[in-house]
């Protein structure tokens, strides 16, 4: 299928001012340059096919564009992962780009929304997103039912309406089948369990994210076939809520607010949510 977008063409005052500060910019997002560039113009094209142009037009009028008028506010694009845009943000005043509302980095545009926004001497702004990370699933009604029984000593377990061994099998496998996630050994939970470490993070940007402090970053763990829960990290108003619909309650050993246990599921649709949880887990840890 054609990308959705052809290409976008902007106009500069000065190519040879501005043209290597986009050439870095794109080459960090995989865009190629293009051998039909020319003289006055230059080329780059997506993995996807998109193509942007940037010319120095004869007819072009002005030297900067004013993006509060009527006309293109921003360009929007993709990145694949937080680590990349995170080098962006690093290395971006050096290659021609001043960084906007970095105070509130890297969620300027929403709290579920991870990206940068950048802009350079011409006016133009650029804003830099995250991929593939979707907003909190939502939960329309509560969880069916009594909540289980836990323990009261450590460490913290289910200790019925245990998920059925099929169904807890079919979590593992889909679980351990997110992007970037790989199986490791717990660093706080019983042997049995199974931790979720990322393969391009070891480090925890937030220690709330982690339910591992000071160690490799955990976001969350799987419990074995004899308790089914799973120990997780999200936002604390979104565990809130999640509490409050009795699908998860507070960590017994907590040592943030962030730290919930989430019960096993009971039938194939409480599966998809619970996944949903670990992903939404995984994003938090990448902020």
């Amino acid at each position: 299928m054609p990308p959705s977008v052809h290409h976008v063409e902007l106009w500069t005052h000065d190519l040879a001012e501005v043209a290597a500060s986009w050439d870095w910019l794109l080459g960090m997002l995989s865009w190629q340059p293009d051998d039909g560039s020319w003289e006055t113009g230059r080329i780059w094209t997506s993995p996807r096919g998109t193509y942007v142009v940037l010319e120095q037009s004869p007819a072009v009028t002005g030297t900067v564009h004013d993006r509060m008028r009527p006309g293109m506010n921003h360009l929007a694009l993709a990145v694949p992962r937080r680590d990349l845009l995170d080098s962006i943000r690093a290395g971006g005043a050096e290659r021609g780009w001043r960084e906007l509302f970095a105070d509130a980095y890297p969620n300027a545009g929403g709290s579920d929304h991870v990206a940068l926004f950048l802009d350079n001497d011409e006016g133009f702004e650029v804003e830099l997103v995250v991929a593939g990370q979707a907003p909190p699933i939502p939960l329309a009604s509560a969880r069916s039912g009594r909540r289980p029984s836990t323990s009261t000593d450590g460490p913290h377990r289910q200790l019925d309406q245990l998920a059925p061994p099929a169904l807890w099998g079919e979590l593992v496998q889909r679980v351990f089948a997110l992007d970037g996630v790989i199986e490791g050994h717990s660093q706080v939970s019983p042997a049995s369990s199974r931790a979720i470490v990322l393969r391009d993070l070891e480090d925890a940007r937030s220690p709330e994210t982690s339910l591992a402090p000071g160690g490799r970053l955990e976001p969350a763990h799987l419990h074995g076939v004899e308790d089914t829960s799973v120990h997780l990290c999200l936002p604390a108003t979104r565990g809130q809520e999640l509490i409050e619909l009795g699908w998860a309650e507070r960590h017994q050993y907590a040592d943030h607010d962030t730290e919930l246990m989430v019960y096993g599921p009971r039938t194939p649709g409480e599966v998809d949510l619970v996944v949903a949880f670990v992903q939404e887990s995984i994003t938090f840890a990448r902020r």
